[in-house]
């Protein structure tokens, strides 16, 4: 990984510095070439001028001194001056060695003409020819050729190009060590992350990244990832108790009918009496079994379940809120029980699933009131395009150190009371995954002696309806 990001870094580096070097050769080398090309056109202007002013004095043989001595303010070691006239032969001619290949390059031209060549391998010569009329302007009267040495220009600019290249090549050298180092620093948190995982196991959960003082990306995985081992660790903490509490669930009416087939052995043959008790017992116990089953394979469906038909789903809360409290009126006859049904509505779950979660909420009310109590069943409609169900009961209480653990499985405030009334600690368990599942929310409020609140609040089948776009059935 740091050889990887140092070799990006070097790469990204080295386009950069590519584009601007490029940049750079060809702006210097369009900039010099122009101040070059300006200069040599303004002289071959400047001496046109003169050529024109004294063509006359051109011709005559005994000025010719002149000329050249006027010339001779041009010529240098890098610079060659030739005239030519109307019928290009050559007036005039300073310079040095490079004269003859000057001369022999010429051709007339209508407008001014600037262009490089080679003169060998090792010299370039910028040629400038311009046009010479006479001083009125209507006649061509000959030529100025002025040719200039480029080589100095090549020779800069090959040494601007190599400083490039060194530079370029220097730099991206630095900047793929330096981005070897800063990944090395970088990454640091990340092996120690590495690390930590490779040495979690099941029975290690409580291992932790050490802490990172950084808010980058880095110092927010380090904290992300010790907060999804502590939820994972929790996970598994529930899922051991649960697998605890089931077995010990399972294992007591298991034990209870093995105890009893052993007495039906002995005695049941002889004794009529031990023979009722004893199948007696054993159909207890197996429909205990069965309902714990039953349990424990629908909070397993809710689980591995999705919400995509939740929408679909439809259920009429008064209707069955009033059978489920006229069935359970006759289990507990000593309890009062005040109905207000006032929802009129229809919520967005089965009405399987809510005659269980209004079941196990009703049956918890009216098991925990002692005789002469009252339990208050009441429906609305909120607000929210929501149905709130409440269930309040004046029985006995729930511990507030207890209360934050009622919707845990198999969790009991008072586990002799609760065994003594057949309870297996999963009812507000399945009430709670049921209400959720449809995207519900259930709420306890409780006081020892007092007396406990559920609230239950489910969603409209109408606000489904109307936010799935589609009409909502009769």
């Amino acid at each position: 990984m740091k050889l990887k990001i140092a070799v990006l870094a070097a790469s990204v580096l080295f386009c950069i510095l590519v584009a601007l070097g490029g940049f750079i050769y060809f702006t210097v080398y369009t900039r010099v070439t122009s101040i070059q090309n300006n200069e040599l056109a303004n002289t071959a202007q400047s001496i046109g001028q003169y050529y024109s002013a004294h063509a006359q004095a051109v011709q005559d043989p005994s000025a010719s001194q002149h000329l050249y001595r006027w010339l001779a303010q041009y010529s240098r070691h890098d610079q060659d001056v030739v005239l030519f006239d109307s019928q290009g032969n050559v007036v005039a001619a300073v310079g040095r060695d490079n004269l003859p290949a000057v001369v022999a390059r010429f051709r007339p031209v209508a407008s001014q003409e600037q262009k490089t060549f080679a003169l060998d391998s090792n010299q370039q010569v910028t040629y400038t020819v311009i046009p010479v009329m006479n001083e009125s302007g209507a006649k061509r009267i000959g030529w100025v050729v002025l040719a200039s040495d480029a080589s100095a220009i090549q020779e800069y600019m090959e040494s601007l190009l190599t400083v490039l290249a060194v530079g370029c090549l220097g730099a991206v050298v630095l900047a793929g060590f330096g981005g070897y180092l800063i990944a090395a620093a970088a990454l640091r948190p990340m092996h120690q992350l590495i690390e930590v995982v490779e040495g979690i196991e099941a029975n290690r959960l409580s291992t932790r990244v050490p802490h990172i003082n950084s808010r980058d990306e880095v110092g927010r995985l380090a904290a992300t990832f010790n907060n999804m081992l502590g939820r994972i660790e929790r996970s598994f903490a529930q899922q051991r108790r649960f697998v605890a509490d089931a077995s010990h669930e399972i294992r007591t009416p298991l034990t209870t009918i093995l105890g009893y087939t052993n007495l039906l052995r002995r005695w049941g043959k002889t004794r009529p009496d031990v023979l009722e008790r004893g199948i007696h017992v054993i159909a207890k116990e197996s429909n205990r079994l069965l309902r714990l089953s039953d349990d424990l394979l629908l909070l397993a469906g809710l689980e591995a379940t999705t919400t995509q038909l939740v929408s679909e789903q439809r259920a009429e809360v008064d209707s069955i809120a009033a059978d489920v409290v006229e069935q359970l009126s006759v289990v507990y006859p000593d309890v009062a029980v005040d109905m207000s049904l006032a929802a009129d509505a229809e919520v967005r779950m089965t009405p399987e699933h809510l005659r269980q979660v209004l079941t196990n909420v009703m049956a918890n009310a009216l098991k925990y009131t002692e005789a002469g109590g009252q339990v208050t069943v009441q429906t609305e409609r909120t607000h929210l395009d929501r149905v709130l169900i409440t269930v309040a009961d004046t029985g006995m209480g729930i511990p507030a150190e207890d209360l934050p653990h009622v919707f845990e499985r198999f969790y009991r405030a008072d586990k002799s009371r609760e065994r003594k009334r057949g309870g297996s600690g999963l009812g507000l368990a399945i009430v709670k995954e049921l209400v959720d599942h449809y995207d519900g929310s259930i709420q306890m409020e409780s006081q020892v002696g007092a007396g406990t609140v559920v609230r239950i609040e489910l969603p409209l089948a109408e606000a489904a309806a109307s936010a799935a776009g589609r009409p909502s059935p009769p």
